[in-house]
């Protein structure tokens, strides 16, 4: 009998290893991005691929967090608005069914998982910080009272991929000239949630205002 009961538990103890491979090594991670803190881990072997949790944090917050298996995104992530310290969850996506679960974007009004505009699939402070941190504005506009506000509007087609933008506001022509030249910029892989209108994922716009301040 105790034979049997011994072969029964090698097979529960099998059963379990086989469930549950083990888990690669990783290393941890902290590094500035734009005006951001990222916190992530790599496989050990590999640094260039993420594995494991995922932070991207904004004085203090998190505004993106999630999970990366071996480079992809897995489960469930959280991206959040803190503009003005109006700190705001925007977007709950489930990467494993590639579908929204909750929106609420910055703009005015809520949504249902039918009908909304075109969402960033990230936190929306990412694209306007990136476009302002890679615009290089001329030597002579230093030091101005410019203050001017740029509107930009990305073309995002049905599938959720950039295709183009256009000015909505323009501002001098050598400024829009550095917004354009930091627009050619924008990562090819980024993702935005295509907007719906009755269930159907249609082309749209995607709005970003820049505010260009002068430099004391």
């Amino acid at each position: 009998m105790m034979r049997y009961l011994a072969i029964i538990l090698l097979i529960i103890v099998g059963i379990a290893s086989y469930a549950a491979p083990k888990q690669p090594k990783t290393l941890f991670r902290t590094e500035k991005y734009l005006c951001f803190i990222k916190k992530y881990h790599v496989l050990a072997n590999d640094t260039n691929v993420m594995h494991g949790r995922y932070q991207l944090c904004y004085r203090g917050k998190d505004i993106e967090s999630g999970s990366y298996d071996r480079g992809r995104r897995i489960g469930v992530w959280k991206f959040y608005n803190n503009a003005n310290d109006n700190y705001v969850m925007e977007l709950t996506y489930d990467y494993s069914r590639r579908k929204p679960l909750k929106i609420q974007p910055h703009i005015v009004g809520t949504y249902d998982t039918k009908n909304y505009p075109s969402i960033f699939l990230g936190s929306p402070l990412l694209p306007s910080y990136f476009i302002s941190a890679h615009a290089t504005y001329p030597e002579e506009v230093h030091g101005e009272d410019l203050n001017k506000k740029v509107v930009i509007a990305l073309h995002i087609n049905s599938s959720g991929k950039m295709t183009g933008y256009h000015y909505i506001k323009e501002s001098t022509p050598d400024i829009n000239k550095s917004i354009t030249h930091a627009l050619e910029k924008i990562p090819k892989d980024w993702e935005w949630l295509p907007a719906r209108k009755n269930g159907i994922n249609v082309a749209s716009d995607y709005i970003i205002t820049i505010i260009v301040e002068a430099v004391v």
